[in-house]
């Protein structure tokens, strides 16, 4: 293709919002308007629709339904708004960021590429849906999905955890299918050189928003585990303000951040623990590779291919001994040798992937494919 790609992005996150999605909204913008000329589809006006506000499915946030689902009523208000405001601007290809109830029923004469992390069968569970609603909810919402991912000309996903889903839960072929891992939500202002072994007193960190998710009592276990063994250690609890079912010393609690302190916290910090029931891509896990951070993590969703382990940190499983496992693993993490290699790894491995370059690359080949395919269809 000759000159630059026009694209129309959708998403009902905030592009200039430095922590939506943790992070990860604005950066992905930044990448698509250094690499196409972006116009961002106004999404900010849209509302749920009467009948299901009525139905009481769904929350607010912000006056927003549901970010990543919408229901079915609500999806086709959204989808013939955007299709009005999309014949307004003049674009080569339409890129969906988390947002597939907007697109579901979007009619756009352009190429469609959907950017995820996961599908709704992957973490439908996660949402909190009351169990009375969850069966109608769940055959809605995953037909739905299926819909807008079938009339995607690409689907872009960031670990083949959630490809295999589109493929085998949603009949999506494998050839719509890329995997492409996001960078990470806080980015090294320098490319990061493997760590040297802590000094006496390590400093454990743990990023903590959803104190049942992520298992914060786990957390708080394994820690003590380690003290009980005599490892002089420190742990950091990121996005907990106050103290939660412990008052042991040698624990810092630390509410919300701005980007710049959850930089100099990751510089401070030598081993990240997430020891989550549910997650998708990790965002956690996407940072502490990038500061070359060994991580010990609950071996869930996609997080074995964001972890090597062995290598960039280490995975346990989700039972009922997880804070034993976790406690043992951080200790192995900290002799002196493992540290270094490991944290080498994780530098390595930061060089050849998990990058916002090679991100963007991926979401501009797919979308210059896609509009080669388009016009080849055209009599």
């Amino acid at each position: 293709m000759s000159g630059v790609l026009r694209a129309a992005l959708v998403t009902p996150w905030d592009v200039n919002a430095p922590r939506a999605f943790s992070g990860m909204i604005h950066r992905a913008y930044v990448t698509l308007s250094e690499l196409m000329d972006v116009t961002v589809l106004r999404t900010d006006d849209l509302k749920t629709s009467f009948p299901d506000r009525i139905g009481g499915r769904f929350g607010s946030r912000n006056g927003w339904p549901d970010p990543l689902w919408a229901p079915a009523l609500t999806s086709l208000s959204h989808g013939r708004t955007l299709t009005k405001r999309l014949a307004s601007v003049d674009v080569d290809v339409v890129v969906e960021l988390f947002g597939s109830g907007l697109v579901t029923f979007l009619d756009s004469p352009v190429p469609l590429l959907c950017v995820s992390d996961a599908t709704f069968r992957t973490t439908w569970e996660l949402r909190g849906t009351p169990v009375r609603r969850r069966d109608f909810f769940r055959r809605e919402t995953e037909f739905l999905e299926r819909r807008s991912r079938i009339q995607s000309a690409r689907c872009l996903v960031t670990s083949e955890w959630a490809a295999q889903s589109l493929i085998n839960d949603y009949g999506i072929p494998s050839e719509k299918c890329i995997v492409s891992p996001f960078g990470p939500g806080i980015v090294p202002p320098t490319v990061q050189s493997g760590r040297s072994a802590p000094g006496s007193r390590p400093r454990i960190l743990a990023v903590i928003r959803d104190w049942e998710r992520k298992q914060g009592r786990v957390v708080l276990e394994a820690f003590r585990i380690l003290r009980e063994r005599g490892l002089d250690v420190e742990l950091t609890i990121v996005g907990q303000s106050e103290p939660r079912e412990s008052q042991e010393g040698s624990i810092t609690w630390i509410g919300a951040l701005e980007t710049d302190q959850v930089a100099e916290i990751y510089q401070q910090h030598d081993v990240v623990v997430d020891l989550a029931k549910r997650n998708c891509a990790s965002v956690v896990l996407s940072d502490a590779t990038a500061w070359a951070i060994p991580v010990v993590a609950t071996d869930v969703g996609a997080a074995r291919e964001m972890v090597d382990h062995g290598q960039t940190g280490l995975l346990v499983a989700l039972d009922d001994n997880t804070a034993e496992s976790a406690a043992r693993s951080i200790e192995a993490i900290l002799e002196p040798e493992s540290y270094e290699r490991m944290s080498k790894a994780c530098s390595d491995r930061a060089r050849t992937t998990g990058r916002w370059d090679l991100w963007g690359q991926s979401v501009l080949a797919a979308a210059e494919d896609a509009i080669r395919e388009r016009s080849a269809q055209r009599p």
